[in-house]
């Protein structure tokens, strides 16, 4: 849970600072044009699929020329993708090991009477780490898809590029911010319904019934985060490639993937069995398939929507 947890610590960090994201959304006027696509190298080509027609669902979803392409760009530069990968990891261990400096335990396990005031002082603590590590990463998180549409685009790479997500920080930190909004709320909705349901029951011949309900209650909930997911997948590469703002770009994602949502849940799906038997090759393998399942959504990203850029 530590990944939901850090999300719902930056929402609510950011509400509490009252930071007017109308400003960020309006920092690039949504002028929509007709692709422009170039021809890549290695027999990849750019969609040529109007905004219109996006927008009518008529692209195509190849899941597994996708997968295969991804992996071409891997091969091409193994090092600097295992590098910047290994470089993640080294950031969330850092993460993690700051974490154990506000750990719970030493205080709870000391009678004292200010063990009270002590745990929220190291509540707020860990609070604002998370906030400050979750905001410093996710333009990295665009790292892969930079260095991908470089790549795709013929051009040289260098390692340098992986971090050029940073000129977008904005834009991505409240796109991302949003999102978490969104499933906040969801989850908040889904709990307090849960709880009532479970209250109501109590325990008479209901509880049984009860109990399913809040299973339901959950599951669609999984579902829900499942949903959002998938239509929200593109908005960070809309961002910096067609260099709009946060909430342009999401309901961009929204009304191009929905128009084929199962079909773009099916790679990612894909994408999520890739990452699992990078795990099952005891955890090494993830130095592959992490990457590669990064760049296969660039692949998508430059085949459904075409890449508008030169540069990332």
């Amino acid at each position: 849970m530590t990944a939901e947890f850090d999300l719902v610590c930056c929402v609510v960090y950011w509400y509490i600072l009252r930071i007017d994201l109308r400003v960020l959304g309006n920092k690039q006027a949504a002028n929509q044009k007709e692709d422009s696509m170039e021809s890549f190298n290695g027999g990849v080509h750019a969609g040529h699929s109007s905004d219109d027609r996006l927008l009518q669902g008529e692209y195509k979803v190849d899941v597994f020329g996708f997968v295969k392409q991804g992996w071409e760009l891997f091969r091409q530069e193994p090092g600097k993708y295992i590098g910047f990968f290994l470089l993640l990891i080294a950031v969330y261990l850092i993460e993690q090991i700051f974490g154990k400096l506000f750990d719970f335990g030493s205080v709870t396990n000391e009678a004292s009477p200010n063990i009270y005031p002590e745990m929220l002082v190291k509540l707020f603590l860990m609070m604002a780490l998370s906030i400050l590590f979750s905001l410093a990463v996710i333009p990295l998180y665009v790292g892969f898809n930079i260095v991908a549409f470089k790549q795709m685009s013929g051009q040289k790479t260098e390692f340098g590029n992986f971090f050029h997500g940073y000129r977008y920080w904005t834009s991505l930190i409240a796109s991302a911010l949003v999102q978490g909004v969104i499933v906040f709320i969801i989850f908040f909705v889904v709990v307090i319904i849960a709880v009532f349901i479970r209250e109501f029951a109590g325990n008479t011949f209901l509880y049984d019934i009860a109990t399913l309900f809040v299973l339901l209650m959950l599951l669609l909930f999984l579902v829900s985060l499942i949903y959002i997911t998938v239509i929200y997948i593109f908005s960070q590469m809309l961002i910096i490639d067609r260099r709009l703002g946060f909430w342009q770009a999401m309901e961009m994602s929204r009304k191009v993937v929905k128009k084929q949502w199962f079909s773009v849940f099916g790679l990612l799906l894909i994408i999520g069995l890739l990452s699992m038997l990078g795990v099952l090759a005891l955890f090494v393998g993830l130095l592959v398939t992490v990457p590669v399942s990064q760049l296969t959504l660039a692949v998508a990203y430059k085949e459904i929507f075409g890449l508008q850029s030169s540069d990332w």
